[in-house]
């Protein structure tokens, strides 16, 4: 996974370039999970005797947990947590892909803040 998300190129951004515009980025993430979700299969979401909800990943559990925002994880860590619990197929990421580029052909002064 740390290979596909270095090829992504978004391991590699600096704090600077994250500051200014996360098109790039927001477009790479995309095709991240487009790129991961061919290639392995998503997990279902379960909920425990207890009542957890999370997914088993290789025969282990892995429960979801709040968080106060996006802003607690590094773009990795986000997406790695997108394509477990959203429970999205592959071409729900490649029509996220198409989306993003035409919502930036359309509007090419848009900036997405970080």
């Amino acid at each position: 996974m740390a290979l596909l998300w270095q090829t992504a190129g978004l391991a590699s951004a600096s704090h600077a370039e994250a500051t200014q515009d996360c098109r790039k980025q927001l477009w790479q993430m995309a095709a991240y999970l487009a790129c991961r979700s061919s290639k392995e299969t998503v997990p279902a979401i379960t909920k425990t005797k207890m009542g957890r909800i999370g997914v088993t990943v290789d025969g282990h559990f892995r429960a979801l947990r709040p968080s106060n925002g996006a802003v607690d994880f590094c773009l990795a860590a986000y997406a790695n947590r997108l394509f477990m619990f959203c429970e999205a197929s592959h071409e729900i990421y490649i029509l996220a892909i198409v989306y993003i580029d035409r919502l930036f052909s359309l509007n090419p002064e848009m900036r997405v803040p970080s």
